[in-house]
């Protein structure tokens, strides 16, 4: 076994005219033996080996990496040291949220992400999660060059779990072999595509703080300046290991509140190494068109109709797939946008069903008394 290495002979070295000295000196952070131990270290820890700690409120009772400690048996996701603390900590919060953290961990965009559901609940700290994150983004890239693929789209969105606000970064593969079933991804379509729904996941706010429906609030834009930030730290990680290196694709899609990006022509920019040198890489940030469609015509629905019957031609809005813009440059031309809000009206029988709540409209509502005068020669007016 290997000695530890006794720093603190080089403490003074700053101050030592002996070349030797500096020379055999290791490289590390220029802090002396004493003080480096108040600082923290981040370092990759292998997949699913984190240091656990008991979630019962009030106990500090830890497990070092690798040794087992006991879970609850329905969720599987959080541990306590003690049967007691386990029953204390059921009757206190974990009724409620056992139920809820399943469902998060039963569906996209945190399906079967263990740690995330963890981590979003408080059940794992920050460095743990992070580097259980980074080990898992290592296994995705890898599965990417693997299958023979090195370009990959980048789906950015901002959402509401638990107490907290969130960015999650998704990572889409639609050149998967066909056949192949990747074992890090969340599911495979029917053209055999890979989605990986949570390849980045990053707090944009602080714990209880409810996430604004103002597109223009301030600490939205705060959120979503943070959700760029965390975009930007996703394309450098696909590009940052040259042994699987997975270029994304120049367009990002931005759906939910990330969508308000593109409205505001924002963009991202990072720096990349070419034959040339070191040159600036420009990622543009599109909206999902289906997405940004059905909220349209729903918001429209709910406006003229009402809530009730807005609501049954919201879910047929909800339904409709078919879209005309195709080139980028469509999302930037208001016509191209109006000849899909018509084309979506019409698909599917949209046309039918909006005559149809028209009808229901004019039926529901009182008729209006008609004045009619009669003229001098007889004839009607109104």
């Amino acid at each position: 076994m290997a000695r530890p290495i006794d720093y603190s002979k080089w403490d003074d070295i700053a101050c030592s005219d002996d070349e030797d000295d500096a020379k055999d000196a290791p490289h590390r952070l220029p802090y002396s033996s004493d003080e480096i131990s108040g600082y923290k270290v981040r370092q990759n820890a292998p997949k699913n080996d984190y240091p656990k700690r008991c979630a019962a409120m009030g106990c500090t009772a830890t497990a070092p990496a690798g040794s087992p400690m006991p879970m609850c048996q329905q969720c599987s996701l959080v541990h306590y040291c003690s049967k007691q603390c386990q029953v204390d900590d059921w009757r206190r919060r974990h009724r409620k949220e056992c139920k809820s953290a399943q469902k998060e961990f039963s569906r996209p965009p945190l399906h079967h992400n263990r740690a995330a559901v963890m981590f979003i609940y408080g059940w794992l700290d920050e460095d743990a999660f992070f580097s259980l994150q980074r080990g898992s983004q290592q296994e995705i890239l890898r599965e990417f060059v693997t299958a023979g693929q090195h370009s990959g789209w980048l789906m950015l969105r901002l959402r509401q779990f638990h107490d907290r606000s969130f960015c999650v970064v998704g990572l889409h593969n639609p050149d998967n072999p066909q056949g192949s079933r990747p074992r890090c991804a969340y599911t495979t379509g029917e053209d055999g595509a890979a989605i990986y729904p949570c390849f980045m996941l990053a707090p944009v706010a602080r714990r209880g703080a409810e996430m604004p429906c103002c597109p223009r609030n301030p600490k939205m834009l705060v959120m979503l300046e943070a959700a760029r930030r965390t975009l930007k730290t996703a394309i450098e990680t696909c590009m940052k290991d040259p042994r699987h290196r997975v270029f994304p694709v120049s367009f990002v899609t931005v759906t939910d509140a990330c969508d308000t990006l593109f409205w505001r022509k924002e963009v991202v920019i990072t720096e990349m190494w070419t034959s040339s040198g070191l040159q600036n890489r420009v990622w543009y940030l599109r909206p999902s068109i289906d997405i940004t469609l059905s909220n349209a015509l729903m918001e429209a629905s709910y406006e003229v109709f009402g809530h009730e019957l807005g609501q049954i031609l919201a879910e047929r809005w909800a339904s409709c797939g078919h879209r005309i813009i195709s080139i980028p440059e469509d999302y930037l031309r208001r016509e191209a946008w109006q000849r899909n809000l018509v084309n979506r009206i019409a698909t599917d029988g949209g046309a039918v069903g909006l005559d149809a709540i028209c009808e229901q409209k004019a039926w529901r509502q009182p008729p209006r008394p008609c004045n009619v005068r009669v003229s001098a020669d007889g004839g009607g007016g109104r």
